[in-house]
């Protein structure tokens, strides 16, 4: 027996193929139908269209009432109200030499509108780097006073160290100096008591020799 494949068609469902005739030796034919035990699906008979045709159709809603349709509602295909407004498909519309220069016309002030644009844009960028840049000066302006104050006052700080200090300076020198003359002057007044004390003994000496 010839077995049939499933393939799948362009609607996306599986399609199925004929069963293949077999020739027997006597002349008979015989159609070879795959069965569940192949592992292929069974080929159902489809039915006729006698057998379709005498299948009973069920009459809808408004055949069963027995009330006629209303000839406003319903339209043919071939007068449908779209259909008179519709063009044919192979017709073009032709522009007049009149629709041209309304066309550029058109263009022409499009364009006179977009060099305005332009240059309204030029305009105002240039006004704003204009604004910005007197912005930013005026903030440097700002941040200058500021900074010459602190500096003015760190100055003013450093001088008045340097004044102490040079102060100090010179009142240790004054300091040191006086210490200096006051030690000459211990000196001096010790040299004096040693030169007392050697008198006196002589003097002591002179009166035990009497």
């Amino acid at each position: 027996p010839v077995q049939v494949k499933m393939e799948y068609g362009t609607d996306g469902h599986k399609k199925r193929k004929r069963p293949s005739l077999l020739v027997s030796k006597d002349g008979a034919t015989n159609v070879v139908v795959p069965t569940k035990a192949d592992g292929l699906a069974t080929i159902k008979e489809r039915p006729s269209i006698r057998s379709r045709n005498s299948i009973q159709r069920v009459p809808s809603t408004r055949e069963s009432s027995g009330k006629p349709l209303d000839k406003s509602t319903t339209t043919t295909a071939g007068h449908h109200p779209l259909h008179g407004r519709a063009k044919a498909p192979g017709a073009k519309k032709r522009f007049t030499e009149h629709d041209v220069a309304l066309l550029r016309d058109e263009l022409d002030q499009l364009k006179d509108d977009l060099q305005a644009k332009d240059a309204d844009y030029v305009q105002q960028e240039m006004q704003l780097r204009r604004d910005l840049v007197h912005e930013l000066n005026k903030q440097l302006d700002s941040m200058k006073a500021s900074y010459e104050v602190k500096l003015a006052d760190v100055r003013a700080e450093l001088d008045a160290a340097n004044a102490a200090t040079l102060k100090l300076t010179q009142e240790k020198s004054q300091l040191e100096s006086l210490c200096e003359k006051l030690q000459e002057q211990i000196d001096e007044c010790e040299d004096e008591i040693r030169r007392i004390e050697a008198r006196h003994a002589d003097e002591l000496l002179d009166l035990q020799t009497f």
